[in-house]
């Protein structure tokens, strides 16, 4: 009977190896970092959290604020952030009140497009164009300590090129440095490998991170708009590292862009005019 049990117990031990090594999907690692923090001597009012980018997920959110403690005077910060495979986003929004109060995040986001082609695509580097947009809002009157609001690096490339290849590889570094309405549209090519392998598919690496170093006092909002996109050819489809099926709409109109661009400076003064 044992010797019967030992042999189940090995064949179950086969199957659930089998059912492992031929899924090679994978997460995202998607986290960040909010630190809320006020000066010396104030300590039981500060605030933190982390979810390490180390960790696999397909989403995330973080959400901090600090206590209501009577030492803290009235001062408080708060500081909330995402990121989402399936909308290929991530989202960052701060707040600081009070003169000795601070507020910091990072945001980051890594996650491998598997990209499938049409049956019958030639092998072959197939050029693609490529997007990224950012958009967020710094209320007037907002502080820095560190010459900017917002830090932003967005990258996507072939991690499939190989030897003697150059990287096929599409990059925006920058800062937001000013207060008011930011409306960022960055576009670029790259050339993915068709290799025409199930064991090797066509893959796009997309990295995105998106930090507000100190915010001294104001608001910072740019929750809801870094977006990472590719124009696929027709025919083509996309997943996510996970499988998640990825849509990307168009990029907007240069109108379209404007008119939003208008409709968050109102609503910015208004919001002002509403605390006056």
């Amino acid at each position: 009977m044992s010797h019967r049990v030992a042999i189940y117990a090995a064949a179950l031990t086969l199957a659930l190896a089998a059912s492992v090594s031929t899924d090679a999907r994978a997460l995202g690692l998607l986290g960040g970092t909010i630190s809320l923090t006020m000066a010396p001597g104030l300590g039981a009012c500060n605030a933190s959290a982390q979810v390490s980018t180390s960790t696999p997920q397909d989403t995330f959110a973080l959400a901090v604020a600090t206590p209501s403690l009577p030492i803290c005077a009235g001062q408080s910060a708060t500081g909330s952030m995402h990121a989402e495979a399936a909308t290929r986003s991530i989202g960052l929004k701060l707040t600081a009140s009070g003169p000795q109060t601070t507020a910091a995040a990072q945001v980051s986001f890594v996650d491998s497009w598997i990209i499938t082609p049409p049956a019958g695509t030639p092998a072959g580097l197939i050029t693609m164009p490529v997007s990224f947009a950012l958009e967020g809002l710094v209320a007037p009157g907002s502080t820095f300590s560190f010459g900017r609001f917002v830090d932003y690096v967005f990258t996507i490339s072939d991690p499939n090129s190989g030897a003697g290849n150059p990287l096929q590889n599409f990059q925006v570094i920058g800062q937001v440095t000013t207060t008011g309405v930011s409306v960022l549209n960055f576009n670029g090519n790259v050339s993915f490998r068709n290799f025409n392998q199930v064991s090797l598919p066509m893959t796009a690496m997309v990295e995105m991170t998106l930090s507000a170093p100190q915010l001294d006092a104001g608001s910072i909002d740019f929750y809801n708009t870094a977006v990472a996109s590719i124009a696929l050819p027709p025919g083509f489809a996309a997943t996510s590292s996970s499988g998640i099926p990825l849509v990307f709409a168009p990029v907007p109109e240069p109108s379209a862009v404007a008119l939003w661009a208008l409709g968050l400076a109102a609503v910015g003064f208004m919001l002002r005019r509403h605390r006056v």
